[in-house]
């Protein structure tokens, strides 16, 4: 079951990197931090264990350091209005996921499950990929409805469908693999 499932965040990570590939205005950073976690997600999809859950974690921390730096030029006027809260949302969601991912390898065995049992370790760490998870959706909804209410005005546009789908798909993802360590 667990392997059906990895299977299924997959589709969500794939929705989340297309709608940022294919944003008009996708910078650099924001797809290489899309990539990074559709990667990250592959590897644990397609080879489940210690070694491909550690390199999946390793690249959402480099996705959270990437954003990090992008949020760092937001703040001091390096990009367009609004979007400011679509890269804290990244940043939080590659936080959250390796979370997951960390509570999916100390459920599942391995050598790491074997040490971290002791004292409960791996149980506090799936309560808090939970906890991550829905305060994750939360924030989503918090999000996309604060994008809806910017464009309720006569003259805008709307937030782009790109990222609400981006940002739902994220949720999804997140999720799923919350699902997964608690299995």
């Amino acid at each position: 079951m667990p392997e059906l499932l990895h299977a299924a965040a997959v589709v969500p990570a794939t929705v989340a990197a297309c709608c940022t590939v294919g944003e008009r205005r996708a910078r650099a950073a924001a797809v290489s931090v899309a990539a990074l976690m559709l990667g990250a997600m592959l590897a644990v999809a397609l080879a489940p264990g210690t070694t491909s859950s550690l390199l999946g974690i390793a690249a959402l921390l480099a996705a959270a350091a990437l954003t990090s730096a992008v949020l760092r030029s937001v703040r001091t006027g390096g990009a367009l209005p609004g979007q400011a809260a679509m890269w804290w949302h990244r940043l939080l969601g590659a936080v959250a996921m390796a979370i997951a991912m960390l509570a999916m390898l100390l459920g599942h065995g391995g050598a790491a499950a074997g040490h971290a049992a002791h004292g409960g370790t791996a149980a506090a760490v799936v309560a808090l990929a939970v906890a991550a998870a829905a305060a994750y959706a939360l924030g989503t909804a918090l999000l996309i409805r604060r994008m809806l209410r910017a464009s309720d005005g006569a003259h805008a546009a709307g937030p782009p469908r790109s990222a609400v789908v981006e940002a739902v798909s994220m949720a999804l993802m997140l999720a799923v693999m919350a699902a997964v360590a608690l299995i």
